[in-house]
């Protein structure tokens, strides 16, 4: 289904130009009337609909809770509706079009291709624009994408005519969100006369300082002149062993936390290869700052890995075990977060992340941890 789906931020508009000619076939949903979020409207491309209660593929818009809103193919599996083929995600609501630091700049939306690899979430070609401040076209980032980091170059075939409107081919960059990040977040700490804390990790720490996840962020609980937190979300203990060198201007900090291990088990790592890889990056970390205190938080058990567990718990074990050896007080993070499961929800609407509760907790054991 080929959609021009540009300028398609708010999809009451979208649905005006099918009214005239498929009213009968488009199905609003509450959320769209009241703009809250949830489906908005769909467009069955075949003879079965979601109402059959068979999984049907056809057209549509979902708000998400996120504040994000996408536009686009959608595939209707049984139960709920995902993101499966073409379409838009704007971020024009969403904390994740946070604006970075001195670059200026932040997302605004993805055109290009989603659930390729099976997820809910963009996966394959497409653009990444970027606004300024001003919320004018800033820049653009073309590639095959895995979430928002691009991974590689694009794979198909590319025309600048493909370009939303306000984007001009002199607007392309080469970057990637987590690199920024790194660039701003290590910028700030290099100018810190001194660091009490450093956290270094993933999407744990990242969203720690996003409202829709923690209802205290980082940046409110510890003093952020002497405190600093590299969260970048998806990455792994690889990834880390390219940033911890460009960490050489930061002070040494009193003492290092980090949240790695989620993602490399995730992506099909075994344990092994998973704990070698710590003590690479941990070997890194202590020839740079020979005098910080360090602590691994083991990998929490999310209900949307459940096949990942005994994977997860094999690593948790072998961090543990080696916890002396490595000079590593490692916190039982995973423990913490199963005990609170059991009496409540701790965890975001995907399965994977902390919500408020979760961060609650998250961040109480940290606190704890500290007075060692």
């Amino acid at each position: 289904m080929q959609q021009d789906l540009r300028g398609a931020d708010i999809p009451r508009p979208v649905v005006s130009l099918y009214d005239e000619a498929n009213m009968s076939a488009i199905k609003k949903f509450d959320a769209f009337q009241s703009n809250a979020t949830g489906v908005q409207f769909f467009v069955s491309s075949g003879d079965r609909t979601f109402e059959d209660g068979l999984p049907c593929d056809g057209f549509g818009c979902v708000k998400y809770e996120d504040g994000t809103v996408y536009l686009g193919d959608l595939h209707f599996n049984g139960k709920a509706f995902v993101k499966c083929g073409s379409g838009r995600l704007s971020y024009g609501e969403s904390e994740l079009g946070v604006i970075f630091g001195k670059s200026g700049i932040g997302k605004s939306f993805f055109v290009g291709e989603f659930g390729g690899n099976g997820a809910d979430d963009i996966y394959g070609d497409g653009v990444l624009y970027y606004r300024n401040a001003e919320n004018y076209p800033a820049c653009f980032v073309k590639g095959f994408f895995d979430g928002i980091h691009k991974t590689g170059a694009y794979q198909g075939v590319w025309s600048n005519s493909l370009l939303s409107d306000g984007y001009t081919p002199d607007m392309e960059r080469d970057f990637t969100e987590r690199d920024a990040l790194f660039a701003w977040e290590s910028e700030n700490l290099s100018c810190m006369k001194e660091l009490e804390n450093l956290f270094i990790g993933d999407s744990y720490f990242e969203f720690w300082n996003r409202r829709r996840f923690s209802q205290v962020l980082f940046c409110e609980k510890y003093d952020t002149s002497r405190n600093g937190n590299i969260g970048l979300g998806g990455t792994t203990f690889v990834d880390w062993m390219r940033y911890i060198p460009k960490l050489s201007a930061v002070p040494q900090p009193k003492k290092i936390f980090i949240n790695l291990g989620f993602n490399d088990i995730h992506t099909g790592a075994r344990a092994e290869v998973v704990f070698e890889n710590y003590k690479r990056v941990l070997s890194m970390l202590k020839k740079m700052f020979p005098n910080s205190a360090y602590y691994l938080l083991n990998v929490v058990r999310s209900p949307c890995y459940v096949p990942f567990y005994a994977e997860e718990e094999k690593f948790n074990t072998l961090a543990k075990s080696s916890s002396h050896d490595c000079g590593v007080n490692v916190v039982d993070m995973r423990a913490a977060i199963d005990g609170a499961a059991q009496k409540e929800n701790v965890f975001y609407n995907d399965g994977i992340h902390l919500n408020i509760v979760g961060y609650r907790i998250f961040s109480s054991v940290i606190a704890q941890t500290e007075k060692i």
